[in-house]
């Protein structure tokens, strides 16, 4: 069996603000476009980024993901809620509304990313931003857009090729018989993983039939995982979900890395022989994906039963990243007491009910659903953030909003420009004058007002950055010790 780890590192912000950030305000701004036309707030869900002209997921997809999550519940117009997967019967609270989609390219220099609302049930685009970002941006955070697998986008639709039914189509059911379907998803929303995690697979279909799944591996090997020597009872009940694999086995994902593939049949007669493929291994091929979907299944209707008529199937991709994957990189400038530094921040873990090991050089850390790293590397801080558990944070855990202010420096027009350039040179966003002003970079956004002292008030801020060290990172933007 494959091994599969989801591990999501995400990195903390600093006062060398990097690049990255300008794709976060990117991303950002789109998301806020995709609302620009929206009257009332209306629920959101976010799926499906994939490499344009594919349905194939990449680390890239994943970050996107991970950014769209944060800024989303940030905007009035969105509700941000977990995907509807369209089931055949209601979800608990009503149907979804919208899912924010996406696909990217690249372009030469560039990745082109476009965004896209469409309106679940009738599949219409309400809205669409585009935008681009340089490729050495990716490159930076270690952020791939193909699947280690993979070397071009050719490649993977040669993949997603032999899984095409060849003609004719199949029979079509009588009428007032509903289309026999099955769907099928991965408990990871960006359909990504990393080394060393389990996956669970969700099944439905809309009548009572028979299934099997078989998972294709990075190198194109085929087998059948479910049923399997330990579950062998593979019926399902029409309308009704079932996870599998089912206790005592587990599917587990690891190296070599890239994209694999779960597919799934569904017949209204058992699969005969089913025994005989359990410790089969096979080339995945066009012919092998064709044998599987109509060996040992009946293609005729019984007149007057509920029971399913031929074969239905689905499949989706997923991709297995590395353990150093990040979903975004933030950095300090390392502070001058890197003692005093390592104490706040586990003072603060400790305080959220979290772990703290480390020392000046290095350390991890654990709290909320989340763990991390951080080393210093010459004259930076740099700290990894990892969510656990299989789906990105439909909120990334904003810590509540705080302010705090420091003396007026002496020439206030400088340091607003010291600030300014420093931030903007970074990738960043500035606005504002001697007397008041907004900024955003690296996962930090606030503002400040002067007064007979400068006031500054925080409202966006990774969780676990304690409140001190961005104090300490603002005061140094105004030249103020």
């Amino acid at each position: 069996m494959k091994k599969l780890v989801l591990l999501c590192a995400c990195i903390f912000a600093g006062t060398a603000f990097l690049a990255a950030e300008d794709m976060d305000g990117l991303i950002k701004k789109a998301v806020d476009g995709l609302a620009s036309r929206l009257t009332a707030p209306i629920e959101v869900s976010v799926e499906e980024l994939f490499l344009e002209g594919t349905k194939s997921p990449s680390a890239f997809s994943r970050y996107l993901a991970s950014r769209i999550n944060a800024h989303a519940p940030a905007n009035p117009l969105f509700t941000v809620v977990s995907p509807s997967r369209g089931i055949f019967r209601p979800m608990p609270g009503g149907p979804q509304k919208c899912v924010i989609k996406g696909g990217f390219l690249r372009e030469g220099n560039l990745v082109r990313v476009t965004l896209r609302l469409v309106e679940e049930n009738r599949n219409f685009i309400m809205e669409t931003r585009d935008f681009s970002v340089p490729l050495a941006e990716l490159q930076g955070l270690n952020i791939a857009l193909l699947p280690d697998n993979f070397k071009t986008v050719e490649e993977i639709k040669e993949q997603e090729e032999i899984f095409v039914p060849p003609a004719p189509p199949p029979p079509v059911p009588p009428a007032n018989t509903p289309v026999f379907s099955i769907k099928a998803w991965p408990d990871s929303d960006t359909a990504t993983y990393i080394d060393g995690d389990e996956m669970n697979i969700t099944l439905i279909a809309n009548q009572n039939c028979y299934v099997k799944v078989y998972h294709i591996d990075v190198n194109r090997q085929m087998q059948l995982i479910f049923p399997n020597q330990l579950n062998r009872n593979n019926y399902l009940a029409a309308n009704i979900t079932r996870i599998i694999p089912e206790a005592p086995v587990q599917l587990t994902l690891h190296a070599p890395f890239g994209q694999e593939t779960i597919y799934v049949i569904a017949s209204g007669e058992q699969f005969q022989n089913l025994e005989a493929e359990f410790a089969q291994i096979r080339e995945a091929s066009r012919e092998a994906v064709q044998s599987a979907a109509v060996r040992g299944a009946s293609l005729q209707i019984k007149p007057g039963s509920a029971q399913a008529a031929g074969t239905t199937e689905t499949r989706f991709h997923y991709t297995i990243l590395p353990a150093t994957y990040a979903d975004a990189v933030f950095q300090y400038r390392k502070p001058a007491d890197m003692a005093g530094a390592v104490r706040t921040m586990e003072n603060e873990i400790r305080r959220q009910g979290g772990t703290f090991t480390g020392n000046e050089r290095e350390g991890t850390f654990s709290a909320s659903g989340i763990q991390g790293s951080y080393r210093v590397s010459g004259n930076t801080l740099i700290m990894s953030i990892r969510y656990m558990g299989n789906q990105p944070p439909l909120t990334r855990g904003a810590a509540p909003a705080y302010s705090f202010s420091f003396d007026k420096p002496a020439n206030i027009r400088q340091a607003v420009q010291t600030a300014r350039a420093g931030i903007e040179n970074k990738g960043g966003a500035f606005s504002g004058d001697e007397s008041t002003g907004n900024f955003r970079a690296s996962g930090i956004a606030g503002q400040y007002s002067v007064a007979g002292r400068v006031t500054v008030t925080i409202h966006e801020k990774p969780a676990l950055i304690p409140n001190s060290l961005i104090e300490n990172e603002i005061k140094k933007f105004f030249n103020v010790r």
